[in-house]
């Protein structure tokens, strides 16, 4: 399963807090998790002047081809269990 999700910052004017907020999400079932059916899924799901934020997961082989913006971050062990 690959998913996709909007986040945007958000400033309460009154008190000035900031907060975030999810303005989409995008699911697809993938075949498999290689890193071609990965990158079709991003290439297909978000523009390429968008911030790509991902866990340093072995498919995401060159996520700078895909956004102009690419992060990685590592995942905790517990976050990361599983398939």
């Amino acid at each position: 399963m690959a998913v996709a999700a909007e986040s945007s910052l958000l400033e309460d004017i009154t008190t000035g807090k900031i907060s975030s907020n999810c303005g989409f999400f995008k699911m697809k079932v993938l075949k498999d998790v290689r890193a071609e059916s990965v990158e079709q899924f991003v290439e297909d799901s978000i523009r390429k002047e968008s911030v790509l934020i991902t866990d340093k997961n072995q498919a995401y082989v060159n996520p700078e081809k895909l956004v102009d913006n690419p992060i990685n971050v590592n995942s905790s062990k517990k976050a990361a269990n599983g398939d």
